[in-house]
C-alpha cells in the first residue's frame, strides 16, 4: 500500500536517501529565506488541490478505475517531484527569517490530504496499491520531506506521525479512551488460529506459495485491523495498565515465548522461509512487516516505551539472524562494533564514489559493492543484537549517535550520488535489502541506549 516503507524511513531517515528514486540533476544552488520554501510548498498545495478533489469526486460517484486514476496519479507525481526540485535548488535558508513550524504546518495538510484521498481510492479500487506503487508516490512524498528537513531542521519530526498512518489510513473513528491490552489480546487469538495452519503446512511438506499465500494475508489482515482499533484509542489510563504489561503481551505475539509453547510470527515464519524458496519477496509484497511495525508504533503512541522494549523483535522477522548469547556491555564494545562498521564503510563507500567519478559506475559494478556493505552492516547488527544492556553511565545516547551519526550519512550521500548517475539502481539497492540492514543498525543501537534513533534522524 502507498508509503508502506514510509513509517521504518521516518524513524531512521537516513535511509530515506538510500531508498528513494533517483533524484533530478541538481540546479544551481541560491540561499533563501523560509518566504521562498512556503512559496514551493504554496505552489505545490495549488497543484494538489486541482488534483485531489478530482480523485475524490471519481470515487465518490463508482468511476474511480486504474484507467481514470493513472493520469491524475501521473501528475500528482509530477507535481512532486517539481516541487522536491525547487526545493533541492536551495542550499541554505535564513533561519531569522522565519519558523520551522511555519514550514511543517503548510506542508502536512498537503501530505494528510494525499493520505487520505490515496487510502480512499485503493479501498474503492482493487489493485490500485500497485499501480500507485509502479508511480513512485511515496518515494517522491519522501525526497519532499527530507528536503524539507535538509533546510530545515525539524520539519520531518513535525510530520512524521502523518506518515504513520500513510499505509493502513483506516476509516476516521471516533476516538475514545480504551484499553490496549483488550486490541493485543485479540490480536493474539487471530494469530493463534492462523500461525499453527503455516507450521503444519511446513511440517507435512506442504507448505509453497500458493498455500502459504492466503495465511499470509489473512495474518496481514489481523494485524491491519488491530492497528485501525489502535489509531482509535486516545489515552490510556497509565495506573490501569504499563508499558511492560502492553510489551509483555504483544512480544510473544512477535516473537518465541518464555514458555515456546505459542506459536508466534517471527519463529513461523522464518521457519516458512526456510522450507518455501522465494517466500522472504512474497511476505514483502503481501506487506507483513509493515503491518506489523504499525502495530508496534501504534502502541507505543498510546503507551510510551512499548516500541523500545519490543521493536527489535519486529525488525529481525525477515533478518532473523542467528541468536548469540546475550551478555552484559561496556563503553568499548558498543563503541567497538561502530568502530569497526566504519572501517568497513570507509574501505567501501570510496570506491564506489570513485567509479561514479569516473563514469564506469553501473549495477554490475556497484553491486558487489553494495553487497559487501549490507554484509559489514549485519555483522555490526549481530554484534549490537547479542548485547543484553549497556553502562548508560559509561557511556551516552549523543555518544553513540555521534559515533554512527557520520556512517548512516556517508552511507546515504554516496548512494544517492550513485543512484543519479544509474538509472534503476533504486531497485537493485532495495532487492539488496540496504535500508533494511541500515535501519536494523540503529534500531538496535536505540533498543541498547533509549535516544540514539531521535538524536541520529537529526543530525
Amino acid at each position: 500500500m502507498f508509503a508502506s516503507r514510509f513509517f521504518v524511513s521516518l524513524l531512521a531517515f537516513t535511509a530515506l536517501g538510500v531508498s528513494a528514486s533517483p533524484a533530478p540533476a541538481p540546479a544551481e544552488k541560491r540561499s533563501a529565506d523560509v518566504s521562498d520554501v512556503l512559496a514551493v510548498v504554496s505552489t505545490l498545495k495549488t497543484k494538489t488541490n486541482a488534483i485531489l478533489p478530482e480523485i475524490n469526486a471519481l470515487v465518490a460517484q463508482g468511476f474511480a478505475n486504474q484507467a481514470t486514476l493513472t493520469p491524475l496519479l501521473t501528475n500528482l507525481v509530477a507535481s512532486l517531484n517539481t516541487a522536491h526540485t525547487s526545493i533541492a535548488a536551495i542550499s541554505s535558508v535564513n533561519a531569522d527569517s522565519g519558523s520551522t513550524s511555519d514550514v511543517a504546518n503548510a506542508i502536512a495538510p498537503i501530505v494528510a490530504d494525499i493520505t487520505n484521498t490515496l487510502g480512499n481510492a485503493q479501498t474503492a479500487v482493487p489493485g490500485l496499491a500497485g499501480i500507485i506503487a509502479g508511480f513512485g508516490l511515496d518515494a517522491a512524498l519522501n525526497q519532499i520531506l527530507v528536503g524539507l528537513e535538509i533546510l530545515l531542521a525539524g520539519v520531518l519530526n513535525l510530520v512524521a506521525g502523518f506518515a504513520l498512518a500513510v499505509s493502513a489510513n483506516p476509516a476516521p473513528l471516533e476516538k475514545r479512551a480504551s484499553d490496549a491490552l483488550g486490541v493485543v489480546n485479540t490480536l493474539q487469538v487471530n494469530t493463534a488460529a492462523v500461525l499453527p495452519e503455516i507450521n503444519s503446512l511446513v511440517a507435512s511438506g506442504f507448505a509453497n506459495a500458493n498455500t502459504i499465500a492466503p495465511l499470509v494475508t489473512s495474518l496481514v489482515d489481523h494485524l491491519n485491523t488491530a492497528h485501525t482499533s489502535l489509531t482509535a484509542i486516545k489515552a490510556v489510563d497509565s495506573s490501569a495498565v504499563s508499558t511492560p504489561d502492553v510489551a509483555n503481551a504483544m512480544a510473544p505475539i512477535t516473537a518465541v515465548s518464555s514458555s515456546g509453547l505459542k506459536p508466534d510470527i517471527t519463529t513461523t515464519l522464518h521457519s516458512a522461509q526456510s522450507s518455501v524458496p522465494g517466500l522472504a519477496e512474497l511476505l514483502e509484497d503481501l506487506g507483513l512487516d509493515a503491518s506489523l511495525n504499525q502495530v508496534l508504533v501504534g502502541l507505543d503512541n498510546i503507551v510510551a516505551g512499548v516500541l523500545n522494549l519490543v521493536s527489535k523483535l519486529a525488525f529481525a522477522v525477515f533478518a532473523h539472524p542467528v541468536d548469540t548469547e546475550k551478555r552484559q556491555s561496556d563503553n568499548a564494545e558498543i563503541m567497538g562494533a561502530i568502530s569497526n562498521l566504519q572501517s568497513k564503510t570507509t574501505s567501501i563507500l570510496p570506491e564506489i564514489n570513485s567509479l561514479v567519478a569516473s563514469g564506469i559506475a553501473n549495477a554490475d559494478t556497484i553491486s558487489p559493492l553494495v553487497s559487501a556493505l549490507v554484509k559489514s552492516l549485519n555483522t555490526a547488527h549481530t554484534s549490537i543484537s547479542a548485547i543484553s544492556a549497556v553502562d548508560t553511565s559509561a557511556v551516552s545516547a549523543p555518544d553513540v549517535a555521534n559515533a554512527i551519526g557520520p556512517i548512516a550519512s556517508d552511507i546515504t550521500t554516496t548512494l544517492h550520488n550513485a543512484q543519479i548517475a544509474i538509472p534503476g539502481l533504486a531497485d537493485v539497492l532495495e532487492d539488496l535489502g540496504l535500508d533494511a540492514a541500515l535501519n536494523q543498525v540503529l534500531v538496535g543501537l536505540d533498543n541498547l541506549i533509549a535516544g540514539v534513533l531521535n538524536i541520529v534522524s537529526k543530525l
